[in-house]
């Protein structure tokens, strides 16, 4: 039997009839139910008119439609669009003296102290003679100040341009220069960064370490902009190359926040802010709290990427939001205290960026904390948060994949649209396009582009069109409704080279660009992908890049070898692109294969074997070299149990890059615990992302195992079985217990009897 049969069947006696009949491990009744509507719709449509052309007749029933158009528009909520400030200062007149931000150096402001400095940030600006709605950036590390610069441009009357330290200096520089900042808000430990940057020489720059928030106030009024005028200008990867800025309005800020907040109430909350500032959803989790009254409790950079240290914040900080993608919520509850998190003030646990998986859902259950909420947000950052979600993950029942999105938050409208931007009816997938007042202004400097993905909304209510929200936003996202107005997202629409490596959305034509750019005529041709080790594991996601060396080269030194691997290792490194964007492994190939159509084909190169892959690695002399042979053994070892066929068949030498041999920043976490659990030493993440060779990590052990001592005896799986055979004569445990006892995985294979 085919996937679908049509029927037509036209017995001798009675009327004709059509039947379609479809494969049940594939479509459902309802499905196939959708199938048959559309042929009659395509049928009756043509019969009326013989003249059609092909592709105007509409497949679905125009009620279906209508229905779905109308459950895809958010709640009417009115609310004040202008600068979300004005806001935040009536919250502050009423909790002056309650602490509103604190951070991990030490810096503690209450919402006097807050509104106060970001008072004379604004004051400092205008000495500068700077004019209202110029862009200003902030180039500083994590701490209370970031977002006191935030609300004091705000305050000013300008616009936020966050430029996160961690993207490098050559991303920074082309976002400098696209942006065309009137000044720059640095503190100490960034201020010599930001001279060091050619493209900033003739730009004003304010140090506001130096910028005291008591005394008197200089005025607490603040520039009341239109709630159309620029509020951020949030920079994401583009296909070009170069990074693309996206100017989101004040309209956007206010009401993405005060929405949210009339669907889900909450009292004062203790947020977590550990995202990075070039993130969309940095700002927008820092306003939640304030927003509610509560504390921000801001994580300091060496500490963002630590999972012990993160929840143990968690727990000491009394945090009750957090916000992270799933992939970084799997690492807090792999290596962190779970003890401690289910002993916490721990309310709220929100999920964005990625797909939530089977296996972050279950890691919540083992927390066994009642009173722990899980939601599931979703936006691209031209629109942030049009939808939300409340996972009812304690739910035997629950539908794991994929776990829906939500029904639309209020004064927004989303729409599933097919192809030729036709409106869709529940239950059929397509292209998520969202409008209302949550939609970005577009991309600045790039006219086309915007016109392109924020083209007019034609579906658009007489609400909206008076409020001018009259445009949409093309996520690219593909997904569905439910007929109960529920959406479903499915990933990225075909052909898309947009992607997200652990929640960081970005452009694989910027890397293959940057790439080509480097190369300088040596590479030819350059593709990059997202290549998992182990299926739907994020932890396991890494950037490959295919490339295709020039003729000249390849007839001199061939595709493979030392020379290549030096050029290659000397191209990585000189990427101007963020380290979550450079890729880890990179291949030389003879040709890219092509598909029967004369292009690349991306899917063939995906799927090519590892093995091939050759090691980019540093070559530079280690610290660690000649240290203790065996520390080198044990570090080379756990490697080896992280990566698996990442680093199969090579050989990992001191000067061997984890970065560079396939590693990333959560499987780093694994390295981490390996350490702690094998070797008994407990080594700061931080340290360890400084400390990226194998020799160099060697030399870590090394010197920690002078300061604390002798280096403790390991313990052999066969001793520790002899402790947990103890363990069963005195109590039960499950298979569970004895895989964390041992330090690895068990497979039950059989009842032993009492």
């Amino acid at each position: 039997m085919y996937d679908i049969m049509l029927a037509i069947i036209d017995p001798p006696a009675g009327d004709p009839w059509i039947a379609i009949m479809v494969q049940k491990e594939l479509y459902t009744e309802h499905e196939a139910q959708i199938l048959l509507d559309c042929f009659m719709n395509l049928v009756d449509a043509f019969t009326s008119d013989i003249h059609l052309p092909g592709r105007q007749p509409q497949m679905f029933n125009d009620l279906a439609v209508h229905k779905a158009i109308q459950l895809g528009q958010g709640a009417n909520l009115d609310i004040q669009f202008g600068p979300l400030i004005g806001y935040l200062d009536s919250i502050s007149a009423r909790l002056v003296d309650q602490v509103a931000l604190k951070d991990t150096y030490g810096g503690m402001l209450s919402y006097l102290d807050m509104m106060e400095k970001s008072t004379q940030i604004a004051h400092a600006l205008s000495i500068l003679g700077i004019s209202k709605g110029s862009r200003i950036g902030v180039l500083q590390d994590p701490t209370v100040d970031w977002i006191c610069s935030m609300l004091g441009i705000w305050r000013f009357g300008a616009s936020y341009v966050p430029l996160e330290v961690t993207q490098g200096s050559g991303r920074l520089k082309s976002i400098i220069e696209d942006a065309g900042l009137a000044a720059t808000l640095v503190h100490d430990a960034t201020q010599v960064l930001y001279k060091d940057m050619d493209a900033a020489q003739a730009t004003p720059v304010i140090n506001v370490a130096t910028i005291s928030n008591s005394g008197e106030a200089v005025g607490s009024n603040f520039y009341n902009a239109d709630p159309t005028e620029e509020a951020i200008v949030l920079y994401t990867s583009g296909s070009t190359g170069t990074p693309k800025g996206i100017s989101l309005p004040h309209q956007m800020v206010a009401n993405t926040i005060k929405g949210f907040l009339e669907v889900f109430p909450m009292k004062p909350q203790t947020v977590l802010q550990q995202i990075a500032l070039s993130f969309d959803v940095s700002w927008w989790q820092s306003l939640l709290g304030l927003a509610t009254g509560g504390t921000v409790v801001v994580a300091g950079k060496d500490i963002r990427k630590d999972p012990i240290a993160l929840t143990n914040l968690i727990a000491s900080q009394m945090i009750t939001l957090s916000l992270a993608v799933p992939s970084e919520a799997m690492s807090w509850l792999q290596y962190g205290d779970l003890q401690k998190l289910r002993e916490s003030a721990w309310e709220w646990h929100i999920s964005a960026g990625e797909e939530i998986s089977s296996n972050l859902v279950e890691r919540l259950k083992a927390v066994e904390k009642p009173d722990l909420r899980f939601m599931n947000a979703y936006g691209p950052a031209e629109t942030i948060v049009p939808h939300a979600y409340e996972v009812p993950y304690r739910n035997p029942s629950l539908a794991l994949s994929p776990i829906p999105i939500g029904k639309v938050l209020p004064n927004y409208s989303v729409y599933i649209m097919d192809g030729d931007n036709h409106p869709l009816p529940a239950g059929v997938p397509g292209q998520i396009v969202i409008g209302g007042a949550g939609v970005a202004s577009g991309y600045i400097n790039q006219p086309e582009l915007t016109a392109a993905k924020f083209p007019k909304d034609i579906l658009a209510s007489s609400r909206f069109i008076t409020n001018g929200w009259t445009h949409v936003h093309l996520s690219g996202d593909r997904g569905y409704m439910r007929e109960d107005g529920v959406f479903v997202a499915l990933g990225r629409m075909n052909g898309d080279t947009q992607v997200k490596l652990r929640g960081q959305r970005f452009e694989l034509r910027e890397v293959e660009a940057a790439m080509l750019a480097v190369g300088k005529g040596d590479i030819s041709e350059a593709i990059a992908h997202i290549r998992h080790k182990t299926d739907k594991d994020a932890a396991s996601a890494l950037l490959v890049a295919h490339v295709v060396l020039a003729t000249d080269i390849q007839q001199k030194y061939g595709t493979n070898g030392p020379i290549i691997d030096s050029m290659l290792r000397n191209m990585i490194s000189g990427l101007a692109l963020p380290q979550y964007m450079r890729p880890s492994i990179v291949v030389s190939l003879p040709s890219m294969p092509l598909n029967h159509h004369g292009k690349i084909d991306r899917k063939l190169l995906s799927k090519s074997p590892l093995k091939k892959i050759a090691e980019v690695s540093e070559v530079l002399p280690s610290p660690g070299q000649n240290r203790s042979t065996q520390f080198l053994r044990d570090v080379e070892e756990i490697w080896r149990e992280t990566l698996g066929d990442l680093v199969a068949g090579q050989a990992l030498e001191e000067n061997s890059d984890f970065f560079l041999v396939g590693g990333n920043s959560l499987l780093l976490m694994k390295v981490q615990n390996k350490i702690n659990e094998r070797i008994g030493r407990n080594i700061p993440l931080v340290n360890l992302f400084e400390a990226s060779t194998m020799g160099k990590m060697a030399t870590i052990l090394v010197d920690n195992h002078e300061h604390h001592g002798e280096r403790p005896t390991r313990t052999s799986t066969r001793d520790k079985m002899k402790q947990i055979w103890v363990s069963v004569l005195s109590g039960i445990v499950t298979v569970d217990d004895i895989g964390k006892h041992i330090g690895g995985d068990v497979t039950a294979l059989g009842h032993l009897g009492n």
